[in-house]
C-alpha cells in the first residue's frame, strides 16, 4: 500500500458520507514506496490490518492475522487500540462472503495471469480464448463503453478480480486506479500492479466500500455474484461524484429454458469441492469445443445449446459461471430502476434500453449499462455547451460531497 492511498479512504460502511473522518495510518514495516504491515484506524477505535502491502478493510470474521496479532500486539496498545478489536468486530461475514472469498480467491490463484498473456501456447488457442491481453481490452471497450472517457480519472475498479480491468484501464489512460475485492485475487492484483504507483489495491466488500470519491467506477461480471446485486450497486454508485461515471456489466435473464436448466444445474455444481468443480469445468469445456467444431458442419447448433445451457470451450469460463456461489440475472429496466434511484442519468445500454421482448433463442447473455451523475452545476448554473442529465432524485448534490 502507498501512503497516497489514504486521502481516498473512509472509514467501511454500508452508507456514503462525505463527512466521514479521515482514517489514520500507523506504519509497522515498509518495502520501497510501499507499507507491507500496519494499521488503518478511525477516531473511534475501529482498526484494519495492513498486511502483504495491502489493506485489509474487512471485519474480523472476514479477515484474522494470528501472527501479525502477536507481533504488534504491543504496538496497537500504544495506539490506544484493543489488540482484540480488529475491523471493530464488526460481524462475522456473512457464509455467502466465505463463500465467495474462497471460491473466487481459488480460481484466480489458479487463473493468476489470465487476461494478461500476449499469445496463447501453440495448439492451446482454444483454451486461451478469452485470456489474452488484447482479449482484456476489448473486453473493457464493449463491457464498460469507457474507451477515450477514463483519461486522468480517478477510478475504482469494482470488484477486480485479478486485476486485468484495472490494467486496461490504464492503457486508456487512467490517472488512477482504487481496485477492490473481497476475495484473495486482491494478491494477484497486487503482484501485477505493485510497481505502478498508479495503482491502489485494497480488499474490502462492495457493500460497505472505503472510499470517499471517484470519477469513474467501473464493475465487470461481478455485482451478480454478491447476494444482492441492487444493494451493491446503490453502494458502488454513492462514491461516484458529480459528472462521474459508473459502468455494470451483469448476466442478463435468459428464456425460461435457460433459467429453470441454470437454476437446477447450479444445485450441484454449486455443492462440489473445488476439485470436483475444476474437472466439471475441463469436461465442460472439451464438450464447448467439440460444439464449436460440430457449429462448423452445422450452424446454429451451439447458439441453440448456449441459450438453453452456458457452456464455454474454457475451463476458466466454465469455472467460473459453474463455481460461482450465487449468480442472479438481471434486465436493463430493472438496472435504470436502480440508477434512477442512484441519482444518476443512463449514457448507453446494451441491449438498447426498450428492446425488452426477445424470442426463445435471441435472449441477450448479458447487459452492459454506462451511467453519469449529474454535475454540480446542472441544478441550475449556466454553461456554455453543457448539457446536464436529469437527476430527478437529488441526489447528485450530496454524492461524495464534491469531487477531488
Amino acid at each position: 500500500m502507498r501512503e497516497s492511498l489514504v486521502r481516498h479512504l473512509a472509514p467501511p460502511t454500508g452508507e456514503a458520507d462525505p463527512h466521514a473522518p479521515a482514517l489514520k495510518l500507523a506504519v509497522f514495516s515498509r518495502e520501497g514506496e510501499h507499507v507491507v504491515e500496519g494499521v488503518l484506524y478511525d477516531r473511534s477505535g475501529r482498526w484494519w490490518w495492513i498486511a502483504g502491502g495491502i489493506p485489509r478493510l474487512l471485519p474480523a470474521g472476514l479477515y484474522r492475522n494470528r501472527t501479525m496479532e502477536q507481533q504488534h500486539h504491543g504496538a496497537l496498545e500504544r495506539l490506544g487500540l484493543d489488540p482484540a478489536g480488529a475491523g471493530a468486530r464488526a460481524g462475522p461475514g456473512s457464509r455467502l462472503d466465505h463463500q465467495t472469498m474462497d471460491r473466487f480467491g481459488d480460481e484466480w490463484r489458479v487463473f493468476r495471469d489470465w487476461g494478461y498473456h500476449d499469445q496463447a501456447p501453440e495448439g492451446r488457442e482454444a483454451e486461451f480464448q478469452g485470456g489474452l491481453w488484447a482479449n482484456t481490452l476489448s473486453a473493457f471497450a464493449s463491457k464498460t463503453f469507457l474507451c477515450g472517457r477514463v483519461g486522468g480519472k480517478l477510478c475504482l475498479d469494482a470488484g477486480c478480480g485479478n486485476g486485468r480491468f484495472t490494467a486496461a484501464a490504464l492503457a486508456g489512460g487512467a490517472g488512477e486506479v482504487i481496485a477492490v475485492d473481497i476475495g484473495w485475487g486482491v494478491e494477484a492484483a497486487f503482484e501485477h500492479h505493485r510497481d505502478d504507483p498508479r495503482v491502489h489495491v485494497m480488499q474490502a466488500s462492495l457493500f460497505d466500500l472505503p472510499i470517499r470519491c471517484v470519477d469513474v467506477a467501473f464493475s465487470i461480471g461481478v455485482l451478480m455474484h454478491t447476494g444482492d446485486a441492487q444493494r451493491a450497486f446503490m453502494r458502488v454508485a454513492s462514491v461516484v461524484g458529480p459528472g462521474g461515471l459508473l459502468a455494470v456489466r451483469m448476466y442478463h435473464r435468459g428464456n425460461i429454458a435457460y433459467e429453470l436448466t441454470d437454476r437446477a444445474l447450479r444445485m450441484a455444481t454449486t455443492r462440489l469441492s473445488r476439485r470436483r468443480q475444476m474437472r466439471l469445468a475441463e469436461r465442460m469445456a472439451g464438450f464447448g469445443r467439440w460444439l464449436c467444431e460440430r457449429d462448423a458442419a452445422a450452424p446454429g447448433t451451439r447458439v441453440r445449446w448456449y441459450s438453453v445451457v452456458r457452456n464455454w470451450p474454457t475451463v476458466h469460463h466454465n469455472l467460473d459461471w459453474w463455481g460461482a456461489p450465487v449468480a442472479t440475472h438481471h434486465t436493463v429496466p430493472e438496472v435504470l430502476r436502480w440508477a434512477r434511484a442512484a441519482g444518476l442519468g443512463v449514457v448507453k445500454t446494451d441491449p438498447a434500453h426498450g428492446r425488452e421482448r426477445y424470442g426463445f433463442w435471441e435472449w441477450p447473455e448479458a447487459l452492459t449499462a454506462l451511467f453519469e451523475r449529474a454535475p454540480v452545476w446542472a441544478a441550475g448554473a449556466s454553461t456554455i455547451d453543457a448539457k446536464p442529465i436529469a437527476d430527478p432524485t437529488g441526489a447528485a448534490a450530496h454524492a461524495c460531497g464534491h469531487m477531488r
